[in-house]
């Protein structure tokens, strides 16, 4: 079984501050990192005084991470914005340098791909024309920031955070040492396809990783802090079990206020960062990887969005296949496309001030670099519970709700056992894993064949479509595809019944030595197996994997059930839930997280005889069970809490 290396055992906490404090002050929040030796380091804004970074150094928190932007157009952009003087490179890193020497870290690259001020201005100022523009333009732009970097400061640890999870490849590719990805704000994307793409970006390019929590919701244009914090908890419990080498908190000053007093949201996220103190967590296994084209551009599309585009705020139109990608994660992750939610109350009568000055669903003058793009999306209903953000801000404070029942999370088909990779990824990366799915448009280069064939031949297995396959590779699929497209309006599954569900398909004729698993209409080939060396390679003929509806088609399912399913030696049972797995050398750990409003009920049952233990513990509230013919029966889980549970081996 295929395992992520877990390079640290436990995730480092890193709590962010960006508010510049009177220079000759120690500001409570950082008396309060510094305590308890819960966090293993700060972001701390440049242009801080002396005594300030030398207070940080002797109490430990090294090294500090200053969030400086490196490109000089966004600078100045963000800056001049807030009506602040630009400095240069030296005035801000001067005393960080005289303090810290090289052993501190800049934060170079700060949501660029989202940030008003970023480079997503430049997708709005001069639109891109296509896909490989638009990674040009973008891989082009975080180079001249590292240019600046490099030139002042060479040998320092270089960080860079993102907005978006299609960033996350190309923030790595760069050669930063650790990449973030900013979670849990309401214009952003779910945490399962953010945690697969960061993970298999720094696994592609070497580099570490962790996710970045926001605090702001737009829902109510302002943070959550004093709020009850399921939500987040969640968001921590999934990210640390899912391997990330940082987690860090953005807003820090909101969870600890001057006179000491921590907020609720500080409170729970000190207690979380001593508790993963006290347990392994493991190794995620991760069996199966998705490949994508290295210019895909693509995010989670939002349930709300009348029309979907690649690239962000470049808007392209996207390509035959995209769709494809969209029912793969919709299917592995149910609800997935619900997370980015800036109308979880309905519509407002006053959209002032808007759910966010500068985001997919709101671009207001302020940001909007030319007048038609400024931009404000529609509820998705046309009738709402309150008059304005402010209303619901105050009723939710006023009544101490839980935000967890607005904020929608997506649950696992198959569990959280998915990286993400691009096409550029080496063959020695993908050998880690039993799976490889070939996903969106890629184009099959000679290259990218023989890593493939490879793998295949070493013993992996692939899972590709027409489209991605084409006619000329019958020498090594088996396939030989005719060039026409046909209606399916059935299929079945080798000899059981027919299923009705609307779909395309290219007809093939089939190699003596392959095998149709699939047939479409009067006994059509539509899903075509391939044995190669000791692999295995599975063909659809439906292009893209896409069928009439936006799911993915049936028998591509099908299949990808069979597969999956094996590769795990347990299976979960009981009402949707989102679930990881993790091994250490003496336990195996089931980490399960209920995202409903109503209590999960069901069980875990082992497969196979490989696990011999007995004894089970569930982590968060130290109840023991016991494991009975191999089930863990009668786990109940209240509404939006996890359960972790420990099977240690005998």
């Amino acid at each position: 079984m295929s395992a992520i290396s877990d390079k640290t055992k436990i995730a480092k906490i890193i709590v962010e501050s960006s508010v510049l404090e009177n220079e000759n002050s120690i500001p409570a929040l950082w008396d309060w990192v510094c305590k308890g030796n819960w966090c293993w380091g700060v972001a701390s804004s440049p242009i801080r005084s002396r005594t300030h970074l030398e207070y940080l150094k002797n109490k430990g928190l090294k090294p500090i991470i200053t969030p400086f932007l490196a490109h000089p157009e966004t600078r100045s952009r963000f800056y001049m914005d807030n009506n602040r003087d630009v400095p240069t490179v030296e005035e801000a890193l001067r005393e960080y340098i005289n303090v810290f020497g090289n052993d501190f870290i800049w934060e170079g690259f700060t949501e660029e791909d989202s940030s008003g001020v970023g480079f997503s201005r430049n997708f709005l100022l001069n639109p891109s024309r296509s896909h490989d523009e638009a990674k040009n333009m973008f891989e082009n732009f975080l180079k001249e920031g590292m240019i600046e970097i490099q030139k002042y400061v060479p040998h320092i640890r270089k960080w860079g955070r993102c907005g978006y999870a299609s960033s996350t490849h190309h923030y790595a590719k760069l050669g930063l040492d650790t990449i973030l990805l900013e979670r849990t704000n309401d214009d952003i994307e779910d945490i399962q396809t953010g945690v697969a793409f960061t993970r298999g970006a720094a696994k592609q390019y070497n580099c570490e990783w962790g996710i970045d929590f926001s605090l702001w919701w737009g829902v109510f244009a302002g943070c959550i802090q004093d709020l009850p914090t399921s939500y987040h908890r969640r968001n921590w419990l999934i990210s640390y079990f899912s391997g990330a080498d940082y987690l860090a908190i953005e807003g820090g000053d909101l969870l600890c206020y001057r006179d000491g007093t921590l907020s609720r949201l500080g409170k729970d996220f000190e207690e979380f960062s001593k508790w993963i103190q006290k347990i392994s967590r493991g190794t995620p296994v991760i069996p199966i990887a998705v490949i994508l084209p290295s210019n895909h551009g693509w995010i989670t599309p939002p349930y709300w969005e009348t029309q979907q585009y690649a690239w962000n705020y470049a808007r392209l139109r996207r390509n035959p296949g995209e769709r494809g990608v969209d029912g793969f994660f919709t299917t592995v992750f149910p609800g997935s496309n619900f997370a980015m939610d800036p109308f979880p109350f309905g519509s407002y009568k006053e959209d002032d001030p808007p759910a966010s000055p500068f985001a997919l669903s709101c671009i207001t003058p302020r940001y909007a670099p030319l007048p038609q793009n400024v931009f404000y999306a529609k509820s998705y209903i046309p009738f709402g519970k309150f008059k304005s953000r402010k209303e619901a801000n105050t009723f939710l404070k006023e009544h101490n709700m839980d935000i967890a029942p607005y904020r929608p999370m997506g649950v696992s088909r198959w569990g959280d056992i998915f990286d993400v990779f691009t096409d550029e990824v080496s063959v020695d990366t993908i050998k880690q894993y039993k799976v490889i799915i070939l996903l969106g448009p890629l184009v099959l280069t000679e290259e990218l064949e023989q890593k493939l064939v490879e793998y295949i031949r070493d013993g992996g297995t692939v899972v590709c479509s027409a489209g991605v396959i084409e006619p000329d590779d019958y020498n090594w699929t088996g396939v030989q595809m005719l060039p026409e497209l046909h209606v399916g309006y059935r299929w079945r599954w080798t000899q059981g019944d027919w299923v009705n569900e609307a779909f395309r398909f290219v007809p093939a004729n089939v190699d003596s030595d392959s095998e149709v698993i699939a047939w479409a209409n009067q006994n059509a080939p539509l899903m075509v197996y391939t044995r190669l060396g000791k692999g295995n390679l599975y063909v659809s003929l439906a292009p893209w994997f896409e069928s009439g509806s936006n799911i993915l088609m049936g028998a591509v399912v099908q299949l990808l059930e069979n597969l999956f399913s094996s590769l795990l030696p347990f299976s979960i049972f009981g009402s949707p839930c989102e679930w990881l797995f993790t091994e250490g050398d003496d336990f195996q750990t089931v980490v399960i997280v209920n995202h409903a409003d109503f209590p999960w009920e069901g069980s875990i049952e082992y497969k196979n005889s490989r696990f011999v233990g007995k004894e089970v513990i569930e982590l968060i509230r130290g109840n023991q069970y016991i494991i009975q013919e191999g089930k863990l029966k009668n786990i109940l889980l209240p509404p939006f809490e996890v359960g972790v549970f420990r099977f240690l081996k005998n």
